[in-house]
């Protein structure tokens, strides 16, 4: 018998030694190589859905803007007023574009039973979209699109693999105190309007060799913009991809739809008030409260509303994202693959080349975080303009040390999340200034941050007549 236990023990411990030894390799691998990543989003997603859960239930409600939302949308869905310079809640006069009043009256008709009504034909007992039940009916809504959005931010980060931005990352996106609130609590219109900008990227990086992927795209990030205009931010590198893409003509025939939709999106209101409807769906000149302001605190409130800052700002805004075209996003034959594309495809037809999804991915997101440095104002909702896109975007430098990076995402989550001050709830000149340290490093690091192919493969031209493709 002691002859079979010594003999058995060893080989015991080498079982215990070698599913430690996979559990390791495993791991890393699941942190490492993006062949595995689903092994670590997943859980990361159910995790994300039983916490935003939970929340909904533990922490109550947080009375912002949604009240504010169901009287802005009571006045043409319930009264049918639909003079735009007419519509107003207790937070202000309404200034988003139509999209935001449908998909909000939308979200008013589910919390009022809408569902219950329309498919069973029951009453239901709700009677005001104010009450607790009734918004509880929208938090789930909003936990559900929260999931979804974090479920395309996950795959356009494995879309861009093989690239410099490691797969353990994203566990970075699931931390943060405030976009938990802002999605679970608060039930913001920005939130709405990220998911369809990313569910457009999604399509453009997903379906990268199909010549449908703009439109479409572009369908939905007009729907985006449709609810807050803050989507605009990533115009600019839009418009360069759909031109080295599909060429000048291309890119016109595109913001065209853009254009298209957010007409028939805007008609009702169009058609009753239309200078109304312009002027205050797409007020470019609104001044923000400074007491809200969260980038800005430190400075007196009078430069904070001048007309001096302002105009500081846009022009380092211009200057800014024209250094990056010029010295990070342009390369030598741009042009000329510019010219000889739309030369081509007006000649022959089809233009099909595949734009690297890590150079899409790269130029949207700086596009829009180079707006974010440069805003007069930034509120509390506004984090989720760019939460996801920062460990993409630090992540781009090689060089700077992963401490570093990591102290960014610490920077901003202590002034999104924690440095509040005690008795206003709002922003104070040390988190201000915290954070527009942090936008500079950011957008330094970027600056010397190794170039990103633009191509991955070379631009092909179909010729529709003969059916041959031509290499450029």
């Amino acid at each position: 018998m002691a002859t079979s236990t010594s003999e058995e023990s060893p080989t015991f411990w080498k079982t215990i030694a070698l599913l430690f030894q996979f559990g390791y390799d495993f791991t890393h691998a699941c942190l490492t190589d993006w062949s595995y990543f689903w092994w670590l989003g997943i859980p990361l997603l159910l995790c994300e859905l039983i916490l935003c859960t939970i929340m909904v239930h533990q922490v109550n409600y947080t009375k912002i803007d949604w009240d504010a939302y169901m009287e802005e949308v009571e006045g043409p869905l319930v009264h049918n007023n639909w003079d735009y310079t007419q519509l107003k809640g207790d937070t202000g006069p309404l200034v988003y574009p139509a999209g935001f009043v449908w998909l909000y009256g939308v979200l008013r008709w589910i919390s009022m039973g809408g569902i219950h009504q329309y498919f069973f034909n029951q009453e239901f007992v709700l009677r005001s979209p104010l009450e607790p039940a009734s918004i509880r009916v929208v938090q789930y809504i909003f936990i559900g699109m929260y999931v979804t959005t974090q479920f395309l931010v996950f795959s356009l980060y494995k879309l861009a693999s093989p690239s410099r931005v490691p797969p353990w990352t994203v566990i970075l996106l699931c931390i943060s105190k405030r976009m938990h609130s802002l999605y679970a609590l608060r039930l913001f219109n920005d939130c709405w309007a990220m998911f369809f900008l990313y569910l457009a990227l999604y399509i453009w990086c997903k379906y990268s060799n199909k010549w449908w992927k703009w439109p479409i795209g572009c369908i939905f990030y007009s729907v985006a913009v449709s609810i807050k205009m803050n989507i605009l931010l990533f115009s600019p590198a839009l418009w360069m991809l759909m031109i080295i893409d599909i060429g000048m003509l291309g890119s016109l025939n595109c913001i065209f739809l853009c254009g298209l939709v957010q007409v028939l999106i805007g008609a009702p209101f169009l058609s009753h008030n239309f200078w109304g409807y312009i002027g205050r769906s797409f007020e470019l000149g609104r001044v923000f409260t400074f007491k809200w302001s969260v980038n800005y605190k430190f400075l007196p409130e009078n430069i904070f509303v001048s007309k001096e800052l302002a105009l500081c700002l846009l022009t380092c805004h211009v200057v800014v994202l024209g250094l990056f075209f010029v010295k990070k996003w342009y390369y030598p034959n741009m042009w000329t693959t510019i010219t000889t594309s739309l030369s081509k495809t007006m000649q022959e037809g089809l233009h099909n080349s595949t734009l690297s999804i890590e150079f899409i991915l790269l130029t949207m997101f700086t596009s829009n975080f180079i707006g974010i440095v440069f805003c007069r104002s930034l509120h509390y909702q506004f984090y989720c303009w760019y939460y996801h896109t920062v460990p993409y975007l630090l992540w781009q430098n090689e060089y700077v040390p992963v401490i570093f990076k990591i102290g960014c995402m610490i920077g901003l989550e202590f002034t999104w999340s924690y440095c509040l001050d005690p008795i206003e709830g709002t922003s104070t000149p040390l988190s201000s200034g915290v954070l527009q340290v942090t936008h500079l490093l950011m957008l330094i690091f970027l600056w010397w941050s190794r170039t990103v192919e633009v191509n991955h493969t070379k631009i092909q031209i179909v010729d529709l007549t003969k059916g041959k493709k031509k290499k450029l």
